[in-house]
């Protein structure tokens, strides 16, 4: 994917183009409002430390949507097969329900016309309210993989969610 891509309200960027305090300020965002052991689920009580670790492997592949010069959005690829590749992502804390799903849907979506055929993700069964976020962006719901993730210490069942292109 291009280091960016502008729409008339958001423009998405790389991570490791955007000015390092910016990055710092919406992850401390996340940290303050109880969200980074979500967003970084695997690991008990996520640090700054560990949000450096996966910028440092995975910057390449993550990715920030800001509005009017403000990080509202963090997502990250991986798991690359064929022409799909796994969604993690992340909400500033403090948006409108209604504003924090047309963000998560126009990168989805600017995702998905330009450079993939699909997404998938998996959802901690317990984190309900990620599950509604993903329903109400436009993914959708394929079933439970039994013991699917680590989520806070523990394995837990996952929600399979999937979102396609034009053929899906």
């Amino acid at each position: 994917m291009n280091a960016s891509i502008t729409s008339t309200q958001y423009d998405i960027r790389n991570v490791l183009v955007v000015p390092p305090d910016a990055v710092q300020e919406y992850w401390q965002l996340q940290y303050m409002h109880d969200r980074l052991k979500h967003r970084l689920c695997d690991i008990v009580n996520p640090s700054w430390t560990d949000v450096l670790d996966m910028i440092c492997r995975m910057g390449k592949h993550m990715y920030m949507i800001f509005h009017q010069d403000v990080a509202v959005c963090e997502f990250m690829l991986e798991n690359f097969t064929g022409r799909s590749a796994q969604i993690h992502f992340s909400m500033r804390p403090g948006l409108k329900a209604s504003d924090s799903f047309k963000i998560a849907r126009f990168g989805v979506d600017s995702l998905l016309v330009n450079y993939l055929e699909s997404l998938y993700g998996l959802i901690p069964v317990p984190n309900r309210a990620s599950k509604i976020h993903c329903l109400r962006s436009g993914f959708t719901c394929l079933g439970i993989l039994p013991s699917g993730l680590s989520y806070q210490g523990k394995i837990v069942d996952a929600y399979i969610m999937v979102r396609g292109g034009t053929h899906g």
